[in-house]
């Protein structure tokens, strides 16, 4: 692609009839012609520049005279000292082939572009910020942008960002992925090895902004997050997404270890093929005992046995009311919560964290693998980084869909 833009620097004040010329290829007909600007103590005519009293004065002066004199073809801005003009599409020229000038100033001719920083890896997490920052080597009034899920093949509305007076603009991707993310989802059953979950998903991000070539990125996002102030979180490929290295085994639950193959996709791996120094395989402990499994914050699903639980039903009594002279009750709405205690090694701790923020939760049935889902009420873990283990007593809902009431 021909050099469409001409980045002229002014680091000094020229002298009478110095010369800044830029030669264009003529976009019909072929040939070059030669577009000379020559500096006067004052401008009389067209084809000159008023030489300023200081170099950002001459800069000013010089973009006035260009649009002035060739306006009809050329896009031109000014910023502080320096000037940058750009071929219009439909105008008279293609391109810039070459130049004169003093040293005076510098005149760099290139090929628009968009750039994006931020985006270098792959694999980012969504649940930490991601920003970004785009820009373009000629002036850009705005940057478009698209993002599509390239697994639901759904696209996003437009999202137009503007750039600083630096021509760069900043936006965090991190609420738009979100928003457009599978819902969380396991990869079904516990008989086929290596399958794909939901949580995963590859990203094509569209960028565009007028009189650039646009430019297209594609990358994976994971539904997980990491516990700091950092941006711009990523997994390296293979990982094991878990936060912690032995795999938890339950000889009469259902687990699985979970990791990032090279297409990018969170896959499943059957606890048979998990190396056996990776596996802790724990006793169960009473016949009291709540088997959770939940999605991590590593985007694969971790388990827990916990000892004992208790069932707690509460109501909210909906009121009375008079009728026929004759008191009624309305009844009153029911709440099941499930209480769950556990003793919990220092080493597994963060799996406990991992559920008490899991968007993901299921109760397994002992001796089964039918899960139902639950969904954790407001809990709290405290860790102190001197304990061995950890009582941990956590509350989980049942939304049942259970409306004992008299009203509808």
């Amino acid at each position: 692609m021909a050099a469409t833009v001409a980045r002229v620097t002014f680091n000094d004040i020229p002298v009478e009839n110095d010369l800044l010329r830029l030669v264009v290829s003529n976009a019909v007909g072929g040939g070059t012609t030669n577009i000379n600007e020559t500096f006067k103590t004052l401008r009389s005519t067209s084809a000159e520049v008023t030489i300023g009293s200081t170099i950002n004065d001459t800069a000013l002066n010089y973009a006035t005279a260009f649009i002035t004199d060739y306006g009809d073809n050329f896009n031109v801005t000014v910023l502080n000292n320096v000037v940058t003009v750009s071929v219009m599409a439909d105008g008279d020229y293609s391109g810039f082939t070459s130049f004169v000038t003093g040293s005076f100033a510098d005149v760099q001719l290139q090929t628009p572009t968009i750039s994006v920083s931020g985006l270098e890896s792959d694999r980012y997490l969504i649940n930490n910020e991601i920003w970004i920052e785009v820009g373009s080597n000629t002036p850009s009034v705005r940057f478009d942008l698209v993002f599509t899920n390239t697994r639901t093949q759904k696209s996003s509305v437009t999202i137009t960002i503007y750039p600083s007076p630096s021509g760069r603009a900043r936006l965090n991707i991190s609420p738009v992925l979100k928003s457009m993310f599978q819902y969380p989802s396991d990869a079904r059953g516990y008989v086929t090895n290596n399958l794909p979950t939901d949580n995963s998903n590859k990203f094509s991000i569209s960028v565009s902004s007028a009189g650039n070539p646009d430019l297209d990125l594609v990358r994976t996002f994971i539904r997980g997050g990491n516990r700091t102030n950092d941006t711009n979180q990523t997994l390296p490929v293979n990982s094991i997404c878990r936060p912690t290295y032995l795999l938890p085994v339950w000889d009469i639950y259902p687990t699985a270890s979970y990791y990032i193959a090279d297409d990018g996709l969170i896959r499943k791996t059957l606890v048979a093929f998990v190396p056996e120094d990776m596996k802790d395989y724990r006793r169960s402990k009473g016949c009291n005992e709540v088997y959770l499994k939940f999605m991590n914050q590593y985007g694969g699903y971790s388990s827990w046995l916990f000892e004992s639980h208790s069932i707690a039903e509460t109501n909210t009594p909906q009121g009375t009311f008079i009728r026929n002279n004759i008191l009624e009750d309305l009844g009153s709405d029911a709440d099941s919560k499930l209480k769950i205690y556990s003793k919990v090694p220092k080493d597994y701790i963060s799996l406990i964290n991992d559920l008490i923020v899991s968007p993901d939760v299921w109760e397994c049935k002992a001796n089964t693998n039918d899960f139902v889902r639950v969904s954790v009420a407001k809990n709290s873990v405290e860790v102190d980084n001197i304990k061995r283990s950890y009582s941990v007593s956590l509350t989980v809902d049942y939304s049942f869909r259970f409306k004992p009431d008299l009203l509808w």
